[in-house]
Formats: structure tokens, C-alpha cells, sequence
């Protein structure tokens, strides 16, 4: 495209200066893309076919001078056709009148059908962009409701997975517990069951065995601690035997009867006490006589030293003047000794008799004491053991205890499994009697007769079949087959009716094709293919359709946005004269910007005011 073509086109539909004009001048306007349109147009339609000759402009001068009616479209291309066949024929002017009649009376009867079927093209036009405008929107419903069933599938294979293998798990490890308590495999029978996983399944023979040895045993060291050779310490035998309680002097029972084991050490201390001025006074001449043998010996043990050594003397006189002297110092020993017997020693002996039950008593505790040490260290010794036996009694019993209580938790835990799953089974079939409704089964069509509870195929059923029965046609039963029969009648109507609307329809294109065709042809020959024949020329390029559009979207987008900062202003307005604060500060901007001298009478009267307040 370029201004040398729309030079060309201007000489080719006559244009009186065109050969004085330059193509050069004409090259910016097929720079513009709003312009380039219709001048595309205009240069690729636009020829000698499309003027009109001067004769051809005075004759239809004429023709709408004479008052008749100007033929225009199809109309006047039908009406070129039946002149263009009945050419050459002799027609009288009455035929040829009433053929223009009948064709009036046609025209006129197509043009209120033409009204009718724009005025229903309309309506099936707004009724089909309402339809197209909610299937739009359904469309986006549908893809969202699609997106929700795809995520709620997905959700549910996933908790579906995630429940067949908790359900899995729970299987296994119900099946590792069983095989815990079951295990009772030939193998562990032939072992004798040592490797048994629980207390409970173990024997205790041997233990019980051990344990009646141990008690065996231990009966007869307490027999042979306290009864076998008891009698000679305790001084007595003894039938029984308790636990020695050294806070109850009573329960001594190693002295026998209280009563009688007091008498008896009266007695016995009695005795003593008789017997102890002899028997001391035997002890004492034992002693003193064992003293002078001791003397004696040394003596003589000195002499005899001496005589070895040739110290002892020779001389006869001397001896017996030695002899002389030991004379008289034994004869003074012995009045000494006779004296002292029969004097201090005698009241000593006397004095010491009757202090002799002390020591008696005396040593009698002690010997009572040494008696209850040995009983309490072998009870001991016996408490000792039989706390050993209870503490392995004891722990067994706790063994067992915490391996019940343990027990005890594992059945309320399978109890809950299993109530749970019940539950969950009990849902299960609920949900599934729920989907065996026969409303929701295939299985309904199967049936001959139509369920009572199924209100939707017995609505269809009386729209399909009752309503064109008469009251003596109706039936008990409502049936399938006389769904399906009255089904297919409406199919047939259905079919018949369509069959009718198409051939009619036909007919009515068939009619309206010629009376276009007769109308183009006189079209044809009125306008003698001008540049309206193809209708009316576009008034404005789709680029500048586009540009005007988005222009109105951007003034509705700016006029939306002024709105927003006006609201915006307004809130702000609204808060500035709620706020004294704020108004203050507005005005004291206002005035440094507008009113200099009204700012620095304000500031005046502040420190004027602050003044006053601290003077206060």
C-alpha cells in the first residue's frame, strides 16, 4: 500500500484532479495503522464499477420524481428475475397488475415474517448469550468443583493408604503379640520352655523344690540351734521354741518357768552363802599353803645355788645360828598367821559371806545375758535366712503382679482396637445399607415394577404415562415397561414433530432463498454493482474499536480510583475533625503556608498561654 495506489484508484473512479496530484503527499497517511484500513479498503473495492453515470443518476432522478416505489435488495433482485423470465413473452397489463398484486401482497406477508424471525433472532440471540454468559460462568464452576473432587479424591486414596497400613501395622503387631502369648510350639515343649516370653508361662517346680529344700534345711538348723544341745547350757530341755523378746523378762524361756526358776536361784544362793565361810576359808589355807610351797621351793632353789657356787657356809656354828634364827622367825610367822586366821581374817570372811549374794547375782546375770546373746545372734541368724526366703517369695510375687498389671494393659488396649474397629465396621455397614437404597441401585431397573420409595421415577412415570391415560386406563402396579412404551410414543411424537418443523422450515428457506434471489437481481440492476452492494461500508477499523474500548476500561479503572482517594480523603477528614490535635496541626500548616502573620498571632497567644499556666 501506497499513495501511488490511492492516486490510481481516484483516476479509475474519475476524480477530476487526479493526475495533478503527487503520490509522495499521500505516503503518511498509510503510516497510520488507525487509517490503513480503510484505506486498504478503499484502494482494493473502489473502481469504475461502483459510479454512476450521469444518465443513470437523471433516470433514477425520475423514477423518484414519478412516485413509485424504489425496489431495494432482494426485492428488487426477485423482480429483476421475473423480468429477466418473463422476457419476451406477451403478458396484458391486467395479468401483469394482478402479478404485481399478488407479489405486493407476498412482499408485504415476508416482510412481517422477515419482522417476526428478526424479532425471534433477537430473542434467540439474548437468550443465547444469556445462556453462552451462565454456561461461561458454569464452566468456571465446573472446573472448580472438578479441582475440589480431584483434591477430595486424592484426599481420600491418601487417608484410605494411610488407614490400610495403620490397619496393617495394627494387624502385625496383634500377630507378634498373639504369637507372644501362643507359643506353644513342640520345640519349647522339648526345651522345657526356657525361652518362654512371659513369667507366667514358666514352671516353678524346680523353684517350689528348691524353696521346700531351703525351708527343709532351714527347720532343722533352727532345731539344731535351739533344741538339739540346748539343755545343757539353759540347764534343762525344752519343748518348744519362740522368738526371744529381751524387753519382757518373762518370756525368757531359756530359765524355764519364772515361779520355779526364782525359787530355785533362792535356793542356790542360799546354799552358797552357807558353804562360802568354809569353802573360803579352805581356799585361803589352800592358798597360803601353796604360797609357802612356793617359798619353800625358792628357798631351797637358793640354797642349792649357793652350794654350787660354794657360798653357802661351812662353818657349823654359823648353820646353826641360821637355824636358830629361822626357828624363831617362823615361830613369830606362825603366832601372826594364828592370829590374823583367828581375828581380821575370820570377820573378813564373815563380812565377805554376806556380800557374797551380789557377786552371786552378779554373775548370774551375766550368765543369763550370755545366754540371751547366743539366743538373739542365732535368731538372728534364722530371721536373717527366713527374710531371705520371703524377700525371693515376695519378688516373684511382684514379678508376677507387674507382669499382670502389664497384662491387664495389653487387654484394655486390644479391647479398645477391637471396639474401635468395631465401631468402625458397624459405620462400614451403615454407609453401605445407606448405598443399598434402591433410589441409588442399578438394581431398580431390573425390576418390573417401579418402588414405591422411588418419588423421582414415579414423577417421570406419571408425566411419561398417567397423564394421557383416562381413569379406567390407570394402573395398580406402575411398571418400566409402560415407562419405557409411553418413552418411546413421546420419542416418536418427538421424532414426528421434528421431521414436520424441518420439512416446513424447508419450505420457508426454500421461499425466502427465491424472494432474495429476485430482490438481488433487482438489486443488481438499480444499483449496478455499486460499493453498497455488499452492505454497509465499516465506519470505524476494529484497531480503533480496540483503542476505544481499552480507553473506556481505563476511564472506568481511573474513574474507580479517583472514588477510592476521594473515600480516602474523606476518612481522613473525618478522623482530622475527630482528633482536636490534628485539626490544630492542620491549621497551623495551613497558616505557615497561607496566612504567615495569623501563625505568628497563634504561636503568640501559646506562649502566652503556657506563660499563665506556669505563673499558676
Amino acid at each position: 500500500m501506497s499513495g501511488q495506489q490511492f492516486i490510481e484508484t481516484l483516476q479509475q473512479i474519475g476524480y477530476p484532479k487526479a493526475s495533478s496530484l503527487s503520490a509522495k503527499t499521500f505516503d503518511w497517511m498509510f503510516e497510520d495503522e488507525n487509517v490503513l484500513p480503510f484505506l486498504s479498503w478503499f484502494c482494493t473495492t473502489v473502481g469504475h464499477q461502483n459510479i454512476l453515470t450521469p444518465e443513470e443518476k437523471q433516470a433514477f432522478i425520475e423514477l423518484e420524481q414519478s412516485g413509485e416505489a424504489v425496489l431495494e435488495g432482494p426485492l428488487l433482485q426477485k423482480a429483476l428475475e421475473c423480468l429477466s423470465s418473463q422476457h419476451g413473452e406477451d403478458v396484458s397489463f391486467e395479468l401483469l397488475k394482478e402479478e404485481v398484486e399478488e407479489k405486493k401482497e407476498d412482499l408485504e406477508r415476508h416482510v412481517k415474517k422477515k419482522e417476526q424471525m428478526v424479532k425471534t433472532r433477537n430473542t434467540l440471540s439474548m437468550h443465547h448469550s444469556g445462556l453462552a454468559h451462565r454456561l461461561s460462568k458454569l464452566s468456571d464452576v465446573e472446573t472448580t468443583k472438578k479441582q475440589d473432587y480431584r483434591h477430595s479424591l486424592e484426599k481420600c486414596h491418601r487417608a484410605n493408604a494411610e488407614s490400610n497400613a495403620s490397619l496393617q501395622r495394627l494387624a502385625e503387631s496383634v500377630q507378634r503379640l498373639c504369637s507372644l502369648y501362643h507359643d506353644d510350639s513342640p520345640s519349647d515343649s522339648e526345651r522345657g520352655g526356657d525361652d518362654k516370653a512371659f513369667l507366667s508361662q514358666l514352671r516353678l517346680d524346680q523353684f517350689h523344690r528348691v524353696e521346700e529344700n531351703y525351708s527343709r534345711e532351714l527347720t532343722s538348723f533352727t532345731k539344731k540351734l535351739f533344741f538339739e544341745g540346748i539343755a545343757d547350757i539353759a540347764g534343762g530341755e525344752l519343748s518348744r521354741y519362740q522368738l526371744l523378746e529381751v524387753s519382757d523378762p518373762t518370756s525368757l524361756l531359756v530359765k524355764g518357768p519364772s515361779e520355779q526358776a526364782f525359787l530355785q536361784d533362792c535356793e542356790e544362793l542360799s546354799r552358797l552363802q552357807t558353804v562360802f565361810s568354809k569353802s573360803e576359808g579352805e581356799r585361803i589355807n589352800a592358798l597360803a599353803e601353796y604360797k609357802c610351797a612356793v617359798n619353800v621351793s625358792q628357798v631351797a632353789d637358793d640354797i642349792l645355788r649357793k652350794l654350787q657356787n660354794g657360798q653357802f657356809p661351812t662353818n657349823l656354828q654359823d648353820l646353826s645360828g641360821q637355824v636358830q634364827e629361822v626357828k624363831v622367825t617362823l615361830s613369830v610367822t606362825g603366832a601372826e598367821l594364828r592370829e590374823l586366821a583367828e581375828g581380821e581374817l575370820a570377820a573378813l570372811v564373815r563380812e565377805l559371806g554376806t556380800l557374797q549374794g551380789t557377786s552371786i547375782l552378779t554373775g548370774d546375770y551375766r550368765l543369763k545375758l550370755a545366754r540371751q546373746d547366743y539366743f538373739t545372734a542365732n535368731q538372728d541368724q534364722v530371721i536373717k535366712y527366713l527374710v531371705d526366703q520371703r524377700a525371693r517369695n515376695e519378688f516373684l510375687t511382684m514379678a508376677y503382679e507387674i507382669e499382670a498389671r502389664n497384662h491387664r494393659d495389653v487387654n484394655r488396649l486390644l479391647t479398645a482396637a477391637q471396639q474401635t474397629l468395631q465401631d468402625r465396621l458397624t459405620q462400614h455397614h451403615t454407609r453401605m445399607q445407606a448405598l443399598s437404597d434402591p433410589r441409588l441401585s442399578k438394581e431398580k431397573y431390573r425390576r418390573g415394577t417401579i418402588d414405591t420409595r422411588d418419588t423421582a421415577t414415579t414423577r417421570l412415570h406419571h408425566m411419561l404415562v398417567s397423564g394421557n391415560q383416562s381413569s379406567a386406563e390407570r394402573q395398580l402396579f406402575l411398571s418400566y415397561s409402560s415407562m419405557v412404551q409411553g418413552a418411546e410414543k413421546l420419542k416418536t411424537a418427538h421424532s414426528t414433530t421434528k421431521a414436520n418443523a424441518v420439512s416446513t422450515a424447508d419450505e420457508y428457506w426454500v421461499t425466502v432463498h427465491s424472494l432474495e434471489k429476485e430482490v438481488g437481481r433487482c438489486e443488481d440492476v438499480l444499483y449496478a454493482d455499486s460499493s453498497t452492494v455488499g452492505g454497509q461500508p465499516m465506519l470505524m477499523p476494529r484497531e480503533l474499536l480496540e483503542a476505544t474500548t481499552q480507553l473506556d476500561d481505563m476511564l472506568h479503572k481511573l474513574e474507580a480510583a479517583i472514588l477510592d482517594v476521594v473515600t480516602d480523603v474523606n476518612n481522613k477528614k473525618k478522623a482530622l475533625k475527630k482528633d482536636a490535635l490534628q485539626a490544630k496541626e492542620r491549621d497551623l500548616f495551613v497558616y505557615f503556608h497561607l496566612h504567615p502573620q495569623r501563625l505568628k498571632q497563634t504561636v503568640e497567644n501559646l506562649e502566652k498561654r503556657l506563660q499563665a499556666h506556669k505563673v499558676k
